[in-house]
This record gives structure tokens, C-alpha cells and sequence, in this order.
């Protein structure tokens, strides 16, 4: 059981966790504590509506690469039915929503038909697969890549790591 008067100190929380049946968990303080972007999508999650914890620019570079990677196959990139986006870990990210939107709004995907499925999908454009790449083997931002990351930074108001 928790409440606002639990505060973790000093901590590290890095990786990924499960809250499960623990009541209040949305209240707890986190003073100095070193929160990785898993586990701070955990804490998030448990303060809503408003998170008290502010979204950082790790986070956002983690949940763009959890978005490229699920286009990945093998060297080259693959088309993704629009039902399939949200699912997996990226799910869990209480800022999936506007990484699609942003990876959209810049360009980086581009809407396609695919047969057989209503909503159709997405891929990555043609003109930014260099981009994607870039980024997936060595965490290089560019071009349009670099405006949508820089665009989710001013929108969430993110606060340095």
C-alpha cells in the first residue's frame, strides 16, 4: 500500500516493471531518484491523469526507436498494418500516441493500402528509409527524423534527463 507520504530516495530505477495491485502507487515521491525510460513510462502510467514525472528527451528518442524498429526485417524496413502499431512494448508508453503522430506529421511514415486490411498501414517513406536507418544502427538524428524529435520536445515540454 502507498500513499503520498511514501518516497523513494536516491533511488535507481532502470529497465522495465510491473505494478501490480499496489494501491496509491501514482502518489509516491521519487526525490533525486535516477528513473530510466521504462521504468519512468511505469510511474507515468500510475499518475494519471497528470504525471507528475515530465516526459524526457530519452524517453521520446526510446519510443521513436521502438516505433522504427517495429519496420525492421533483416537490413531493409517493412510496411506495418495500422491495427499492429500500438501493440508490444511500445503500448505501454504513455507518449505512443504522439510518436505516431509526429513520425507522420514530418513525413518519416507515410499511409498505404495494404489488401485485406480495412485501416490499410503504414511505412517508412521512401525519401527518409536513410533516416531511419541512421538512426536504428547508430542513434544518428536527421532531417525529418530530427524536426518530428524536436517537435515532440516542444509539444511535451521535456525536461533534460
Amino acid at each position: 500500500m502507498f500513499d503520498s507520504a511514501t518516497q523513494f530516495l536516491g533511488c535507481t530505477f532502470d529497465g522495465s516493471f510491473e505494478v501490480e495491485d499496489c494501491d496509491g502507487f501514482g502518489e509516491v515521491g521519487t526525490e533525486g531518484c535516477s528513473i530510466g525510460p521504462r521504468a519512468r513510462e511505469v510511474f507515468q502510467a500510475h499518475q494519471s491523469p497528470t504525471p507528475r514525472l515530465p516526459v524526457t528527451s530519452e524517453q521520446i528518442r526510446s519510443t521513436v526507436r521502438l516505433a522504427l524498429e517495429k519496420f525492421q526485417r533483416g537490413v531493409g524496413f517493412k510496411s506495418l498494418a495500422r491495427a499492429n502499431c500500438k501493440k508490444g512494448r511500445i503500448a505501454r508508453s504513455p507518449i505512443c500516441d504522439r510518436v505516431w503522430e509526429a513520425l507522420e506529421n514530418f513525413g518519416v511514415l507515410e499511409s498505404i493500402r495494404i489488401s485485406g486490411v480495412p485501416k490499410g498501414g503504414v511505412a517508412i517513406a521512401e525519401g527518409k528509409k536513410g533516416e531511419a536507418h541512421n538512426y536504428l544502427a547508430n542513434a544518428m538524428l536527421t532531417g525529418s527524423l530530427r524536426e518530428a524529435v524536436e517537435w515532440l520536445e516542444r509539444e511535451l515540454r521535456v525536461r533534460a534527463a
